[in-house]
């Protein structure tokens, strides 16, 4: 992302009223008209929108054909944004969200000579018209000879280098869409009773499953029929759909010690004077919570002794000054007796 490409698939979180819907996308830093840097989020579709005019250009059936068989349009073409200046762009699909990406022409340099190969006139005309060129005989790092073929790629925002042995986009497209819930979600198994649920309508909630950043979360999950893919909620998005119905809950099984500490207030005899919630996995005060709760024992302990010294010189205190009030009271008494005996003037006036 710092070098202005795209991340990987993440789950992000987006609000939606009083509901939270689960969902993956690409994220990437963009720069707005401004020069301000902000965040483009690229979510997840089920299938790129061809039969949709793209910023004005509507794709002909055989160049639907030829970007979902090869991900690139193969040519340049010329689009025209909201702003309405209208560009030559080269074409070619996400293979990770299906989005449609398209590369302003004139700003993709192609060089006349790569990894150690001139280019023919033909070869470079093919290359910057969007046509995929075979190349032989270029050098890798490694100081190897292999050979590809050389396609700008809009996603990449540069030339592609497509072997042999590399699958198609089509191909691509199908392996990676599978039919039917998952055998495995964020990092959480899920068993055939599960998946059946899902499969059939159903709403799971599953607790611990983990996100790109390695973090543990909770969610309602529902399958989306019309995209082949699950949807992720933070509430129930249908509790009547629950009323009466056993309720499919899947817990990792590493899980399940922090899961019933956390969750459901149970006590684990090794970490019940952890204060913090278990981290995942965690059946054990970690290193750093046991010499806290030591400290934490020792420092009661001084609190305990210095209430106790406290009450103690307290005591002391009320007792010398009860044994003091006793002795000022006595010596008063005495001096006012001795007054009144040497003064003849006095006659019975306290002073």
């Amino acid at each position: 992302m710092l070098s202005w490409q795209k991340s990987n698939l993440v789950t992000i979180a987006v609000p939606i009223g009083d509901t939270t819907i689960y969902t993956e996308a690409r994220l990437a830093f963009r720069t707005d008209d401004s020069g301000n840097v902000g965040l483009a989020i690229h979510p997840l579709r089920k299938e790129p929108q061809l039969d949709f005019p793209y910023m004005g250009y509507k794709f002909s059936p055989e160049e639907k054909e030829q970007l979902l068989t090869t991900g690139n349009l193969g040519k340049t073409i010329e689009v025209t944004p909201k702003n309405g200046n209208a560009f030559s762009a080269y074409i070619s699909i996400d293979p990770q969200t299906n989005e449609i990406v398209a590369l302003r022409a004139d700003r993709v340099n192609i060089p006349k000579e790569i990894k150690g190969v001139s280019l023919s006139d033909a070869q470079y005309k093919d290359l910057v018209e969007g046509k995929a060129v075979k190349v032989e005989g270029m050098t890798a790092k490694s100081g190897k000879s292999f050979n590809a073929t050389l396609q700008v790629n809009a996603e990449k925002k540069g030339i592609e280098f497509i072997f042999d042995n590399n699958r198609g986009f089509k191909e691509h497209q199908q392996q990676t869409q599978q039919q039917g819930a998952p055998h495995k979600l964020c990092g959480l198994e899920l068993s055939e009773k599960q998946r059946e649920a899902l499969d059939s309508g159903r709403t799971l909630y599953l607790k611990n499953m983990v996100d790109k950043e390695g973090k543990s979360f909770n969610a309602y999950v529902r399958m989306d029929k019309e995209q082949n893919r699950p949807r992720f909620y933070k509430w129930n998005p249908d509790k009547k759909q629950d009323a009466g119905k056993e309720k499919v809950v899947a817990v990792a099984e590493e899980h399940k010690t922090q899961v019933a500490v956390n969750n459901h207030g149970k006590t684990n005899e090794a970490t019940k004077n952890v204060k913090e919630p278990l981290k995942t996995g965690q059946t054990q005060p970690t290193a750093a919570q046991k010499q806290k709760q030591d400290e934490k024992n020792n420092s009661v302990a001084d609190v305990r002794s210095k209430k106790q010294e406290t009450r103690f010189c307290e005591s002391l205190y009320v007792a010398a000054a009860g044994l003091i009030t006793i002795c000022i009271r006595n010596i008063s008494s005495l001096c006012t007796k001795v007054f009144i005996c040497h003064n003849p003037k006095s006659q019975y006036n306290i002073i």
